[in-house]
């Protein structure tokens, strides 16, 4: 089986190869744009580079060379992972992470009709805007949003786009998967709030959270994320928006503090505002993804522990630096 992985270098991507390639009889194809330059992300492509089930094109989604690329690969499986979703990327060249993300899925979709691919869209809970209403949120929820207050609005509509184009190519024959995406956090993550929180109390540095931190919200590790893609993928025929997040949910206090406390760190923690609105809850409803799989992820005190370690670990080797 010939899997093709967009965005392979990233976070959520590079674990994923990394389970694949335990997977006998197939081949990983992972397109990359390396627009993201790390220490870690050159130790990735090295990694991967070694392993002769794996083969990396350095381009983007929206070229006329990636659909080269794809009819000599001709995949089966197609995992779309590949975004802009910095926080610089979107405040900065919020026209561009637009376009871009519509035109990447563009030519997914084209790529998936010409191969007869069964194609995974990694989207997110961004979609449910930051107006949300009952809580958690279900998947056939509205979803809206106030274009002038959301500060995240260009991620959030890119995110909307594409999952009407999957959604549109799915009623034309298309086999899709659609998965929203709640909160991630794990090792190969550089951003985020588990992430600064973890480097400030290594650092000895304020930790800074927005408003109150009497936000609530769901945090899932990014290991349990790809396996549970790869179930989507295979063990259902489901081709509309799935939640995927963890059952657990915290306040964002509560969730520093318990990762100061894993860090054995005293740093003092300091309320700021957030650069625009932000919702006071944004869990997931998980009914319906406990239907289609078997989903049960770790306990998030473990995988946080794992997390520092790793954190841990590449300040040692220089790969991060406080």
């Amino acid at each position: 089986m010939r899997i093709l992985v967009t965005g392979g270098l990233g976070f959520l991507g590079s674990h994923l190869c990394r389970l694949l390639i335990d997977v006998e009889d197939i081949e990983i194809y992972i397109v990359d744009d390396l627009s993201n330059p790390s220490k870690i992300l050159s130790n990735r492509v090295l990694y991967f580079a070694k392993n002769k089930k794996i083969e990396i094109f350095k381009l983007s989604v929206q070229s006329d060379e990636f659909i080269e690329i794809c009819t000599e690969i001709q995949p089966h499986r197609i995992y779309h992972l590949a975004a802009m979703n910095t926080h610089k990327q979107i405040t900065m060249f919020p026209v561009k992470t637009l376009v871009s993300s519509v035109s990447a899925c563009s030519n997914i979709i084209k790529v998936a009709k010409m191969f007869n691919s069964r194609v995974l869209f990694s989207s997110s809970c961004d979609v449910y805007g930051i107006e949300c209403g009952n809580q958690p949120l279900k998947e056939d929820d509205l979803l809206c949003d106030n274009i002038t207050r959301n500060w995240r609005i260009a991620y959030s509509e890119s995110k909307r786009a594409c999952e009407t184009i999957f959604l549109s190519a799915a009623q034309r024959g298309v086999d899709v998967r659609i998965v929203r995406i709640f909160d991630t956090f794990g090792p190969g993550l550089q951003r985020g709030i588990t992430y600064d929180t973890i480097i400030s109390c290594l650092a000895g540095k304020p930790i800074r959270i927005y408003k109150d931190g009497n936000q609530i919200r769901s945090f899932c590790c990014g290991y349990d994320i790809v396996k549970g893609l790869v179930s989507i993928m295979e063990e259902t025929e489901y081709n509309k928006p799935i939640n995927m997040g963890h059952f657990d949910v915290f306040k964002i206090i509560d969730y520093v503090k318990l990762i100061r406390e894993l860090c054995n760190s005293n740093s003092e923690i300091q309320f700021i505002d957030p650069p625009g609105e932000i919702p006071d809850v944004k869990i997931p409803d998980l009914d319906l993804i406990t239907k289609l799989i078997n989903w049960n992820p770790d306990p998030v005190k473990e995988k946080l522990e794992r997390t520092i370690r790793w954190i841990r670990s590449k300040i040692k080797k220089g790969e991060i630096v406080l």
